[in-house]
């Protein structure tokens, strides 16, 4: 499907500052799935993945940004919204 339904929560890290574990869900076959900050270094614990239906992925990043700024600039995309 062009959307997979994948919904994203994004907390701090306990005792990690600049540290943020974004936990990843999705409804059905997310392809693909790729987590980008435009405007900032970032560094993710992983990126580049598929997800099944029903499957929960955490995610660990690693930025200067504050919690309100990555979450306003979070970029996640899959390839289904490529595939018409």
């Amino acid at each position: 499907p062009a959307d997979p339904g994948l919904v994203n929560d994004i907390v701090p890290a306990i005792g990690k500052p600049g540290t943020y574990i974004i936990t990843l869900r999705t409804v059905s076959l997310a392809k693909n799935v790729y987590l980008s900050l435009p405007d900032a270094t970032a560094t993710f614990s992983d990126n580049g993945f598929d997800m099944l239906p029903g499957e929960t992925k955490d995610v660990i990043i690693t930025t200067s940004l504050s919690e309100e700024q990555l979450k306003a600039q979070l970029k996640i995309q899959t390839i289904n919204s490529l595939v018409k």
